[in-house]
């Protein structure tokens, strides 16, 4: 049953699992200032809920989430409110999948883009459909991904990393299961009771138990996302303030290949 109404998002409860849909299917549930605000509210819900022992995140349509609305970003018009974006509406949600007492779990029902592959690498838990694809294009538009630079190389390892970042290429669902991005592949109509059927596996095991593991094995993420702030928001700022940003986006809404400076 739908819980509570949002303008980006739809959360709902069933049974032990309380669902978050990401809800922008005309723009591939593209991550904008209010869907990032909406789901850090939804994970709060889903904390406080005595009844929700997992949460499991998901997209409507044909996507997951392409990643970051970049005609937002494109409208940024000062470094301060690209500074209050990351530090102030995205930093906070991110920190918020790793301290959730509760196991968090992806369903991938699509593309998985830039900080929509990020939300997968953030979850505890990823089950992904045959045609869902993983990718890391920030770099294309001269953007630098934070999100995907600290936790990456910890899940997928350091060169499957800089191939990912480097080359902005996607990677299949097979071979995200083969690099640990992903636990599981199923068939698209069988994506959420495949999530149901690992969430009754989950039930087993006792909600104190289950607090501690997710606290112990997030906990050296946390500290890294904690010590590394302030150098990824410069490095975020040194590449938004950049020419090589500015027709980067201009690029990608112009649809058209863009021209680089290096600079």
């Amino acid at each position: 049953m739908v819980e509570s109404s949002f303008k980006h998002l739809i959360y709902e409860k069933e049974g032990k699992i309380a669902w978050i849909t990401l809800n922008r299917p005309e723009k591939l549930n593209a991550l904008n200032r209010v869907l990032w605000h909406e789901l850090g509210e939804a994970l709060d819900l889903a904390e406080k809920d005595e009844d929700v022992y997992a949460i499991a995140v998901t997209g409507a349509g044909r996507a997951f989430c392409a990643g970051d609305d970049i005609a937002e970003l494109n409208a940024l018009q000062t470094v301060k409110d690209a500074y209050n974006l990351f530090l102030n509406d995205i930093f906070p949600i991110v920190k918020k999948f790793l301290v959730c007492s509760k196991p968090i779990i992806a369903a991938v029902n699509g593309l998985a883009y830039g900080g929509g592959c990020e939300i997968v690498m953030l979850c505890d838990l990823a089950v992904a459909v045959e045609n869902a694809k993983f990718a890391q294009p920030e770099g294309r538009i001269g953007v630098f991904p934070p999100i995907a630079s600290v936790f990456a190389p910890y899940l997928i390892g350091r060169k499957t990393t800089a191939k990912l970042l480097f080359t902005g290429e996607p990677m299949d669902a097979k071979e995200a299961l083969e690099v640990g991005l992903i636990n599981q592949i199923v068939s698209a109509e069988k994506l959420k009771d495949a999530v149901r059927e690992l969430v009754e596996k989950m039930l087993t095991v006792a909600p104190i138990s289950a607090k501690l593991i997710k606290k112990d094995i997030n906990r050296q993420l946390v500290e890294r996302l904690e010590d590394l702030k302030d150098s990824l928001h410069n490095m975020v700022l040194i590449a938004l303030q950049s020419e090589d940003y500015k027709e980067g986006t201009s690029a990608f809404l112009e649809k058209r290949k863009p021209v680089w400076k290096g600079k």
